[in-house]
């Protein structure tokens, strides 16, 4: 569990056991455990193979011949990618139902996503599918994708600086492009999708990620070992550790585990792909650089909890695990 510099609060969440016991066997309530291994990519130098070639080819062909077809020879990027998972959908769909928001957990905004990043004490990372997960989603997205399209698409120009040519030309605009909002091309959504998956490990294992959660591993099967009388001095065997404090935190710097979710509002095209990319490694930048103390603080007038207590202690269980057992998933219980 991470610890903060503020006072706990609440009784902490945990799953059912008996109710996890009794699903095992389901693939659907498969979940990240204590001892879960991390994604890892064992050699970052092969990466770049997935990039070779989508440069010169068509925006509608980059999705279809470079991210699904196989690659010869073993590509750790694209396994990867392939493992990479979000939460169970009940407890999504509960989130939306009971509109369980938090301002604190926006940790990243651009112009084309904003990124909310949520630590692994939080009820929705208790349901997580891969380590870390993620989860790609589409909120109010520009229409033509804020560009104005033109016969020729490369000569598009931004949306806002052609509102009197819109005007002029938007039924004849809406002949040829059977839709203006850009979710409803699956070329368009996949393409944006993948292009932050790809990044978002590649970047999160560039930051020894991995390696942060393969030593908190270690170092919770050290510390459940210990009795109350030598845990001092287990502390003080910190120094074996690299990426993880005296007390099993990532330290500032290292890629964190947990649950992220990228919401879209402007998709990547020929013109801003290598910036939408590098707004993405930015964004998992971004969360690492930060303390624990700066990701979890409060922002509203209660500062003694922080954001995740707050939000795990007013949680409504039994709604929640109601919708749990319709899905055949482990219950929460509150100790």
């Amino acid at each position: 569990m991470i610890k903060s510099k503020v006072s706990s609060a609440g009784k902490k969440l945990y799953l059912n056991e008996a109710s996890l016991i009794k699903n095992i066997y389901d693939h659907t309530s498969q979940i990240v455990k204590l001892d879960t291994k991390p994604i890892s990519i064992e050699d970052l130098s092969k990466c770049e193979a997935i990039e070779s070639d989508e440069l010169a080819l068509p925006l509608e062909y980059q999705v279809l011949s470079v991210y699904k077809k196989k690659l010869k020879g073993n590509n750790p990027i694209k396994e990867a990618v392939a493992q990479l998972r979000g939460i169970h959908s009940p407890v999504q769909k509960f989130r939306t139902i009971y509109r369980v928001f938090n301002k604190e957990s926006m940790l990243y905004k651009c112009k084309y996503f904003r990124l909310t990043y949520f630590p692994t004490d939080h009820f929705l990372c208790l349901y997580r599918k891969s380590r870390p997960a993620i989860n790609v989603m589409t909120s109010n997205p520009l229409i033509f994708n804020g560009n104005f399209p033109r016969k020729d698409d490369d000569n598009s120009v931004p949306l806002e600086n052609a509102q009197s040519e819109l005007t002029k030309k938007f039924r004849t605009i809406l002949r040829r492009y059977p839709s203006i909002d850009p979710r409803d091309y699956a070329y368009i959504r996949t393409m944006a999708r993948n292009s932050i998956r790809i990044q978002f490990i590649k970047t999160w294992c560039n930051l020894n990620g991995d390696k942060a959660v393969e030593e908190a591993i270690e170092y919770g099967l050290n510390k459940s070992k210990k009795t109350s009388a030598s845990l001092e001095s287990f502390k003080d065997e910190k120094k074996k550790y690299s990426f993880i404090d005296s007390d099993g935190q990532t330290l500032e710097g290292v890629a964190k585990d947990g649950y992220y979710q990228y919401q879209v509002f402007k998709f990547p095209d020929r013109k801003c792909k290598k910036e939408f990319e590098a707004c993405v490694r930015e964004s998992v930048s971004a969360v690492a650089k930060l303390s624990w103390s700066d990701i979890l603080k409060c922002k509203g007038t209660d500062k003694n909890i922080s954001w995740v207590e707050r939000t795990n202690s007013s949680l409504n269980i039994s709604a929640l695990n109601k919708m749990l057992k319709g899905q055949e998933l482990p219950t929460l219980l509150r100790k």
